[in-house]
């Protein structure tokens, strides 16, 4: 689980969401499970879900 402060933009400016809706899809290409997304009065949640590796070798650089 991601939890950030909530601020807000001066100027009621709202951010596009693109970078939450790429998480999302991404996640829905590795699981059907979703990506829960919380807002309160004083923070911001993004809950990613585990998901298991299958039998693959370890990636390396």
């Amino acid at each position: 689980m991601i939890r950030n402060n909530l601020r807000r933009k001066q100027g009621g400016v709202e951010g596009t969401g693109t970078g939450l809706s790429n998480v999302k899809q991404r996640y829905a290409i590795l699981s059907d499970r979703p990506v829960d997304v919380i807002e309160t009065r004083e923070h911001f949640l993004v809950a990613l879900p585990l998901l298991q590796l299958g039998d693959h070798e370890p990636i390396t650089t």
